[in-house]
């Protein structure tokens, strides 16, 4: 069925507007004067009464069911000015919200590059100011660092003997003990003792994120959402998507950036028969998304040589996985026809993606529709440059690191960088 959209102000990317629009079967079949698109008796009509009309904007790098919960904690990023005000944020919620004792508080969006008054990680002591009976997890803007309090701790069994995480670390003091503060996959470690949503909470976590979303005129996404909560397997998350398009509640068109950080779950992943660009109009299978580092902000984006205002001089950032667990993981799925996509702020990181990639496609030379890419990319070289070049890497670029990264990039890492 032909619809036409007339009476309008319709934006065409050309330079010039248009007056009427033609769709069919959900895509537009043209765009023009009223005349030129009448081309059948069986059209349905709608007057757009002089409105503007713009193409919905895609969010290219989303995590859309961690947004849709985000959208249920404690919001912290207004109160970012200060430490003292994200704790005192922390406080009115719990007066206010009145949550039984030991339920978890949950909060995201502090910074500690606007705090005015301590420019540093909060820590177990300064969460315990805000509660004793409640466990607190408190997520930098990033995700990529969150600062406990000691009944969270205690709730996850976190101890002095508590063996470091691979790919991650939690921060301990000059006696050995925990103070609190999780990097990158270490934050898993307190984030799994939250209790863990079941299917139908994700699915209102989903219907959250994209309403919020269409009112913004985002109405397609490419996210990240399979590991957004440790414990909860990959299928009940792709089940939640796959319900909510039966249910007709799909309001953004979804290209799922499937993390899957283990070979074992890539394994499982591949035997089930998934693979990129399965799926429908609302809902397709894109690319493997592995990170391989943390965040600029945090320090723990991974460089190849160490930061300029590093707490210690060698400080490099973590790089969370090997060289050999790296070339393993994207040797697979290139080897299956996935596409690939590697998070990769700092240049030590894409250093290694690089040469895992190179290895993949020396494994695999038969392959020819490959389309892989780091994410960010934002700390690169001359020689990184040439790669993306030599190997037809795609630079996945978000522009928000422009209002914040590039305030702080010469501090991190020196003018010369």
């Amino acid at each position: 069925m032909r619809e036409i959209y007339y009476n309008g102000v319709i934006y065409t990317g050309t330079g010039r507007e248009a007056e009427a629009m033609a769709v069919e079967d959900g895509r537009i079949a043209g765009v023009g004067n009223l005349t030129d698109l009448e081309t059948c008796s069986d059209a349905v009509y709608h007057n757009l009464d002089g409105h503007f009309v713009v193409p919905g904007f895609n969010d290219s790098h989303m995590h859309l069911l961690n947004y849709g919960h985000t959208l249920k904690l404690v919001d912290l990023t207004a109160a970012t000015s200060s430490l003292e005000a994200m704790c005192s944020a922390l406080s009115r919620f719990i007066s206010k919200e009145k949550p039984a004792p030991g339920t978890w508080v949950v909060g995201r969006g502090w910074n500690h590059d606007y705090f005015r008054d301590e420019k540093r990680f909060p820590n177990r002591y300064d969460l315990d100011r805000v509660s004793t009976e409640h466990p607190i997890l408190v997520i930098r803007a990033c995700g990529h660092i969150a600062c406990a309090n000691t009944k969270a701790m205690e709730a996850a069994g976190i101890t002095r003997m508590t063996p470091q995480p691979e790919g991650g670390c939690f921060d301990m003091d000059e006696d050995g003990e925990p103070v609190g503060i999780f990097r990158e996959f270490g934050v898993d470690l307190i984030h799994g003792s939250i209790p863990k949503p079941t299917k139908k909470e994700l699915k209102q976590y989903l219907r959250l994120a994209m309403r919020d979303l269409n009112s913004r005129g985002v109405t397609s996404s490419q996210t990240d959402d399979l590991a957004a909560f440790p414990g909860v397997p990959f299928e009940t998350v792709l089940e939640a998507y796959r319900e909510l398009e039966r249910e007709g509640a799909m309001t953004v068109r979804v290209y799922e950036q499937c993390l899957l950080p283990t070979m074992k779950q890539l394994e499982d992943f591949l035997a089930r028969g998934y693979r990129t660009g399965q799926g429908s109009a609302y809902f397709k299978i894109g690319p493997l998304k592995l990170l391989s580092d943390g965040s600029l902000g945090a320090r723990t984006a991974f460089l190849s040589q160490p930061y300029e205002d590093g707490e210690n001089p060698d400080e490099r950032g973590i790089a969370i996985y090997s060289q050999e667990e790296l070339e393993k993981l994207i040797t697979l799925a290139d080897g299956a026809g996935m596409q690939i996509a590697v998070h990769a702020i700092g240049d030590g990181a894409m250093e290694m993606a690089v040469r895992a990639y190179e290895r993949a496609m020396e494994a695999n030379p038969d392959r020819t529709d490959r389309r892989h890419g780091i994410v960010h990319c934002q700390i690169t070289t001359g020689r990184l440059l040439e790669a993306f070049r030599r190997l037809k890497l795609h630079a996945y670029i978000q522009s928000i690191f422009l209002d914040y990264d590039n305030h702080i990039v010469e501090a991190r890492i020196g003018a010369e960088r």
